[in-house]
């Protein structure tokens, strides 16, 4: 399946797990809608956006 993932995750000392996924989430978002919003021949592009 193309639509997901699986990650094996380990914070540094001092670093909470809550915060690398959270970041982690909101970077790959962004640069997944910049993808979408780039594509024109993107078919689903105006129902994903």
């Amino acid at each position: 399946m193309s639509n997901h993932l699986h990650l094996i995750v380990a914070g540094k000392e001092g670093f909470y797990l809550s915060d690398i996924v959270r970041d982690f989430k909101k970077y790959t978002a962004i640069e997944i809608i910049s993808a979408i919003d780039q594509n024109q021949f993107e078919s689903r592009r105006n129902w994903m956006l």
